[in-house]
C-alpha cells in the first residue's frame, strides 16, 4: 500500500507539471465548473491532513487546511506532493488513530495510520479520474496514462474479464 502510494503520488507530481498553468486552472463544464486544480488540491490535503494529525492522533478530514495556492499552482502543488513523499519515504510504523467527522454525524472511530493512508490513496485515485475527464475535455488527455485514476481493483477486474 505504501508503496502504491508513492507510486502514484509520483506520476500525479510528473503529470501535474506538465499540465500548462492556465489549463490547470481553467473551470471544466465536465467538472461542473471545478478544475484540474481543484481536484488536486482536495485529494492532496487530504494526505496533508493525515500526515499533520500524527502528533495528536485525530484525523479529521472535515478540518483540513484548504490551500487555494495548490489549485492555482502546480509548482507549488509538486511541492506539496514533494513533501508528502519524503513523510511516507520515512520509516512509517502504523499506529492508532481516532478517525472523527464534525460535520455530518459528530462520529469517532478507532482507525490506524496505514488504513487511513489506504484511503487517502483510494480518495485520490477517485478524483484523478475527473482530473483525466478534465484532461480530456480540455484536449489533453495524451499527458496522462491510459491507467491514471482507474482503481486498482477496477484494472483487475478488467484483466479478469479478458482472460
Amino acid at each position: 500500500m505504501l508503496k502504491r502510494s508513492l507510486q502514484n503520488l509520483n506520476v500525479s507530481r510528473q503529470l501535474i507539471l506538465e499540465i500548462p498553468i492556465n489549463k490547470y486552472k481553467e473551470p471544466c463544464p465536465g467538472l461542473s465548473g471545478s478544475s484540474i486544480g481543484e481536484h488536486t488540491r482536495h485529494w492532496i490535503e487530504f494526505y496533508l491532513c493525515l500526515l499533520s494529525s500524527l502528533e495528536n492522533g485525530i484525523v479529521n478530514y472535515d478540518k483540513r487546511e484548504r490551500d487555494l495556492k495548490i489549485e492555482i499552482s502546480p509548482s507549488f502543488a509538486a511541492q506539496k506532493i514533494d513533501f508528502i513523499i519524503d513523510k511516507l519515504s520515512e520509516n512509517l510504523i502504523d499506529k492508532d488513530l481516532i478517525l472523527k467527522d464534525n460535520i455530518t454525524t459528530g462520529l469517532s472511530l478507532k482507525t490506524t495510520l496505514f488504513r487511513e493512508l489506504y484511503y487517502c490513496l483510494e480518495h485520490s485515485v477517485h478524483h484523478q479520474a475527473f482530473v483525466k475527464i478534465g484532461l480530456r475535455e480540455l484536449g489533453l488527455l495524451h499527458l496522462s496514462s491510459p491507467n491514471y485514476g482507474v482503481a486498482d481493483s477496477t484494472l483487475a477486474a478488467h484483466k479478469i474479464k479478458m482472460s
